[in-house]
């Protein structure tokens, strides 16, 4: 058989290490579950805590709800600015620039 070159060489699979793989899947859906509960307890104590100081009168109440809410926009924020520098690639190869109002083409 001739070496494979491009997408081919990607599905041959005569040179994986079964086992390894299925370790490294089982060790990947660990991590997965566990980062899950983690931040869904997190979520939900950020979330009691920006309902519970919303209409509060203290100013201490106030202070915690902004710097809570502060805290939720700037990391709700980061899986949109992930996808933006991981698309600038493809807006190059489409449109040939990556700054201006042509570079916004792709977004229609």
């Amino acid at each position: 058989m001739s070496n494979a070159t491009g997408l081919k060489s990607y599905f041959i699979f005569k040179n994986v290490d079964w086992p390894s793989m299925w370790a490294a899947t089982w060790e990947t859906i660990w991590m997965t579950l566990i980062s899950m509960i983690a931040v869904v307890i997190f979520g939900i104590i950020l979330g009691l805590i920006l309902y519970e100081t919303r209409v509060h009168n203290g100013s201490l109440f106030k202070v915690l709800n902004w710097i809570v809410g502060l805290f939720v926009d700037i990391f709700r924020s980061i899986p949109f600015i992930i996808l933006i520098v991981l698309l600038l690639p493809v807006t190059k190869e489409m449109i040939g620039t990556i700054i201006g109002p042509r570079a916004a083409l792709p977004s229609w």
